[in-house]
């Protein structure tokens, strides 16, 4: 009987677009590959992210998430890219979180994915911090910088910090009050690490936060639609 073969790997060349994948779905958590396409592979050949994904998987660089959220599969970095990026000759500027996300966070983390893809793609917001970073870069700053981690941070052209809180499901009356009053609380310090708050809400699952933002002073609501189309390039 003949003895089959084990085809051999072709090694793999990790591009810079590679890496910069790598470092967003690190920042993300996890992201589709229809998002790294918007994201990072702007190409008019639609197979290639597919492609490009399944071969840096074959290679160890990714995983595949166990379950699907709107019918896209999701991945993450493994410690090998993980590593890469940490390598000193790369020098990227933030740090780089590690922890996985929990399945349930999985909707939240997308859609989040999906905002930032708007903003940096739109060039009116120079950088997007995630709350996977800010938890990393908070550590070491003062409390109430710790309590009022928001879901995003971004920067736009003119030098204005804005915070992002994204509510997709419904919140305690309670809960919601309690982070507005920070949040004002904040914004009132000469010292303050946001210039702005704007919250992204959708009124028909959250009907009452939608509402008990748009009375709060000082911060802004805006549904997803809204917020995108804010950032829409013309």
């Amino acid at each position: 009987m003949p003895i089959q073969k084990k085809s051999k790997k072709l090694p793999i060349k990790i591009s810079g677009n590679d890496l910069k994948a790598f470092q967003w779905m690190a920042e993300q958590g996890a992201m589709s590959v229809e998002q790294l396409w918007h994201a990072i592979w702007k190409t008019n050949d639609s197979t290639y992210p597919f492609k490009r994904v399944k071969r840096i998987v074959d290679h160890g660089f990714l995983e595949r998430l166990p379950r699907t959220f709107g019918g896209s599969r999701y991945y993450r970095i493994t410690h090998k890219a993980y590593d890469l990026l940490c390598d000193p000759r790369l020098k990227i500027q933030t740090k780089i979180p590690i922890q996985r996300i929990k399945p349930s966070e999985l909707p939240h983390c997308s859609a989040l994915t999906d905002l930032r893809i708007s903003v940096e793609n739109s060039g009116k917001g120079i950088v997007w911090t995630s709350d996977r970073v800010l938890a990393l870069e908070l550590k070491n700053t003062r409390l109430r910088s710790r309590v009022l981690c928001p879901d995003a941070i971004y920067l736009t052209k003119k030098g204005e910090r804005v915070a992002v809180e994204y509510e997709r499901t419904r919140k305690v009356r309670s809960r919601v009050l309690k982070k507005i009053h920070s949040y004002t609380q904040e914004l009132l310090r000469a010292d303050r690490f946001i210039d702005h708050v704007v919250w992204i809400v959708d009124p028909q699952a959250n009907q009452e936060a939608y509402n008990l933002v748009k009375m709060s002073k000082f911060q802004s609501i805006q549904t997803t639609d809204s917020f995108k189309q804010i950032f829409k390039v013309s």
